[in-house]
């Protein structure tokens, strides 16, 4: 069975905005909340994307997210943005059955930032959907979770990045892999396992 995405979910005006969750039905609701920014995207992925784990930015401080899905023990891939510079703009990605006539579920990812794109992860297979605004930035994650992660939305803060956010970008067109953020500045830290 195939999962239809509910399109747009709007939050108070003044406040971010809620768009999705694209894919299935299954599993359990969760939602990290609102911050400022991304840091740091791990997921593990096998026939479909099985956990993810956000490192979100807090006013300056560095915030892990609750890992969502299930790992099994694979080694996580590892998408570090060199934030505040990098801003998480959009996602697209592919939802559809993780086996013939199984559950519906989240089957690739791609992160767009104000200087690249990050993907795909996973297979290219199913229903597309685009996360794509004008202007925006990604300031959360919300979906469903179980064996996989079985739908994936987000919240976002509208408005132009900051000007001294475009320039540091034009500056650096091919940004260098970042370390991950000292882990004397991360608050609540919690094994991704």
């Amino acid at each position: 069975m195939v999962s239809y995405p509910s399109s747009y979910r709007a939050a108070a005006m003044s406040g971010p905005e809620t768009h999705g969750p694209w894919g299935g039905s299954g599993g359990t609701i969760f939602d990290d909340g609102v911050y400022t920014g991304v840091w740091q995207i791990n997921l593990t992925r096998a026939v479909g994307v099985t956990s993810m784990k956000v490192l979100y930015d807090r006013h300056g401080q560095a915030v892990w997210g609750n890992k969502h899905g299930f790992s099994s023990g694979v080694p996580p891939d590892k998408i570090a943005f060199d934030f505040p510079s990098e801003v998480l703009t959009h996602i697209t990605g592919y939802y559809g059955p993780t086996i013939i006539m199984g559950p519906t579920a989240v089957r690739s990812l791609t992160f767009h930032t104000n200087r690249r794109r990050y993907g795909p992860y996973g297979d290219e297979y199913g229903t597309y959907f685009s996360t794509s605004f004008a202007d925006g930035r990604v300031v959360g994650f919300h979906g469903r979770e179980g064996w996989y992660i079985d739908g994936i939305g987000v919240h976002v803060q509208q408005g132009k990045v900051p000007r001294s956010l475009r320039a540091a970008a034009s500056r650096s067109p091919s940004p260098a892999p970042r370390s991950d953020p000292d882990p004397s500045d991360v608050d609540e830290e919690v094994p991704y396992a």
